[in-house]
């Protein structure tokens, strides 16, 4: 019933409008996307035990409760208490049924995460009593606070070069580094002071230390990272370097970079090989060359693009984009069979 309801009105429409598009859509989106990544899974290998490695990592600090959570759970499942079996099966069901196909991803899982905070949460009144458990919250918050800490410390104090190294590889504004190491140390000393205030407590101490990273992460890391961690800050780039007047073409792209441009772009196909792309690219640049220019990912530029005469246009994802005008392009341009596999591995990869 609950998959029906945004089922059956997607089937409706993409039947009803017998637009070819919205057809095209249904089925990458519903069969492609959805059932063909289920069953025949192309990337994200993982090995069957995946998710049994990730829960104890991505679900910290709720998480830590687990030994003295089974046998609470164990007695209540005894008296077949619907309360708990419920929510543990759900959770049990979500996990089998994401560690069938040989593609993982940690993210699949978190449906599961409410499920197993709430046959939990009744439980923690009572652990939260207990000297053991206090002694395990305040030791973890004791080890993220210092381990933020040093790491604050380290980049503010540490070699320049480092900062510049970062800076480069990730494509961070001017002075972004050192604001986040600020911003880092200043999460491990409130940790600190949380552990000291709260005393015996520790559960409060390790409220207010997450409460505080996810507070400082969101109104100051999350805003420095942004720009170098999604093409928005690359397009904004390109935009203001073109100019109103000049044509976009884009090789290699993704989704967020059709959605982020100032302009309509045009594109060379999807799925296509990058030296496909590229080679169609070069051809629609060379029919008006003075306005054209080509956005293209580092790993897609062959040997027939001159990269002295283009442009770094700069890093998003930790990939390197440039700016290639016509004048850069030698034709025609050929790709080799060494060019050829190479971009192939890359692509698969990327």
């Amino acid at each position: 019933l609950a998959v029906s309801l945004w089922l059956a009105p997607m089937l409706l429409a993409g039947f009803a409008t017998g637009s070819d598009e919205y057809r095209a859509y249904m089925d990458d989106i519903l069969f492609q996307q959805t059932a063909r990544r289920y069953t025949h899974s192309w990337d994200h290998h993982q090995p069957g035990w995946y998710f049994l490695a990730t829960m104890p990592l991505m679900w910290i600090p709720a998480f830590l409760a687990l030994p003295w959570a089974i046998p609470a759970w164990r007695r209540r499942l005894r008296r077949r208490d619907p309360r708990y079996l419920l929510p543990l099966a759900w959770w049990l069901m979500v996990v089998l049924f994401f560690s069938i196909p040989a593609g993982k991803r940690d993210v699949y899982i978190l449906p599961a995460l409410p499920m197993f905070c709430l046959v939990l949460a009744p439980l923690l009144p009572g652990l939260l009593k207990r000297r053991d458990v206090q002694a395990v919250v305040g030791l973890f918050t004791g080890l993220l606070s210092l381990a933020l800490g040093l790491a604050g410390a380290m980049a503010v104090l540490g070699d320049p070069a480092f900062e510049l190294r970062l800076t480069h590889s990730r494509g961070l504004a001017p002075g972004a580094v050192d604001a986040l190491a600020w911003t880092i140390l200043a999460m491990g000393m409130w940790g600190g002071l949380s552990l000291l205030a709260c005393g015996r407590r520790r559960h409060l101490a390790l409220v207010s230390t997450l409460a505080m990273v996810w507070v400082l992460y969101s109104l100051v890391g999350y805003p420095l990272l942004n720009d170098s961690s999604s093409a928005r800050g690359l397009m904004r780039t390109v935009g203001s370097r073109l100019g109103p007047d000049a044509e976009l073409g884009l090789v290699a792209w993704k989704e967020q970079h059709l959605l982020l441009a100032d302009r309509p772009a045009a594109t060379f196909g999807f799925e296509t090989d990058w030296d496909e792309q590229l080679i169609a690219a070069t051809r629609w640049q060379r029919l008006v060359p003075a306005r054209r220019w080509l956005l293209v990912h580092e790993y897609a530029m062959l040997s027939c693009v001159d990269r002295s005469r283009s442009e770094l246009a700069g890093v998003a994802n930790r990939r390197r984009w440039w700016l290639v005008p016509a004048a850069a392009v030698k034709v025609p341009c050929v790709v080799t069979a060494e060019e050829r596999e190479r971009e192939r591995r890359l692509q698969e990869h990327d």
